[in-house]
């Protein structure tokens, strides 16, 4: 592959993702917090996430715990986007959320009304028990009578490590439907590749146009948000996907780098643009997948609580 030395000329706004960018599981990504730093001198940093498992003031914390310099207010996720949304769109709507207590205590503080019972709307976000995908019973009820929701993301999974990964919301989100059916698809997702959160970027940053603007990333999500809104897209291999699995879901990069430490050397490649790739199996996920639907069906059998 060749080297592309002027995809990222005119860039002045770089929108970098976090898990499998700039850290992958506990570890920092080599050279990732030095080269974040370079890009504050070619122009404005966002870091633009789809996690809900913490805040922009808890993601904060931990990046600068890994040498990062930012600030909470530099840092975008799919919760804000949320918060944006229900803000502009459900205004004053009683909410339940399926989700870790930090994303509740985030949508409690900007002001969104949570409830458990005879909710208008459902939140449906990334919930664990330890390293296992679970449901909020209130939310699922909810949804299970015919609540509106709301997805905050749509991830299958999360990477950990270099060559791991981690079920994400997208798997629980293909159980609910596979099992609920029509009425468990969500109004809207609001995470990348989506509109809510493109549109509430440009909010937060104040911008009217983003032809200045590389998204910097490790998964179809990043690329297939770049694509979306004409934004440059930067792949790094850090996450343990290839960047010819981007060409084939047609959301090829501008941009290919083994990692955040190419920003400003020679190490830029051109993508590839071979059909032949082929995306490897995992079963782990289709496994949790099954795990996912089992659950769902158990509740289901179990009995449910009707709300009215």
């Amino acid at each position: 592959m060749k080297t592309n030395k002027k995809a990222l000329d005119d860039i002045t706004n770089w929108w970098v993702d976090i898990d499998g960018t700039v850290k992958c599981g506990a570890d920092v990504v080599p050279g990732a917090p030095d080269a974040i730093a370079r890009m504050r001198d070619k122009g404005k940093v966002t870091f633009v996430t789809n996690v809900t498992t913490s805040s922009p003031k808890g993601l904060c914390e931990e990046l600068r715990g890994y040498g990062v310099d930012c600030k909470p207010e530099e840092i975008y996720t799919a919760g804000n986007a949320a918060i944006d949304w229900l803000n502009e769109n459900r205004p004053g709507a009683r909410v339940v959320v399926d989700g870790v207590q930090e994303f509740k205590d985030q949508l409690g503080e900007a002001g969104i009304k949570l409830v458990e019972e005879r909710p208008d709307l459902a939140v449906m976000a990334f919930n664990r028990e330890g390293n296992k995908l679970c449901f909020d019973e209130h939310a699922y009820n909810a949804i299970f009578n015919g609540t509106e929701f709301i997805a905050t993301h749509d991830n299958p999974n999360v990477p950990t490590k270099p060559g791991a990964m981690m079920a994400d919301t997208g798997m629980l989100l293909a159980g609910l439907e596979k099992t609920l059916g029509a009425k468990a698809r969500p109004t809207v997702t609001c995470g990348k590749p989506y509109a809510p959160m493109y549109n509430g970027l440009k909010g937060h940053l104040g911008l009217k146009g983003t032809e200045r603007v590389a998204l910097i990333g490790d998964g179809s999500s990043d690329m297939q948000f770049a694509k979306n809104y004409g934004l440059k897209g930067v792949f790094v291999k850090t996450g343990g996907m290839k960047a010819e699995a981007m060409v084939q879901k047609g959301c090829a990069p501008d941009v290919v780098w083994d990692s955040m430490a190419c920003f400003g050397t020679e190490s830029a490649e051109e993508p590839t643009t071979s059909k032949s790739f082929s995306m490897p199996e995992v079963p782990k996920f289709r496994h949790v997948h099954d795990h996912v639907t089992l659950a769902i069906r158990r509740k289901m059998q179990g009995g449910l609580k009707q709300t009215s």
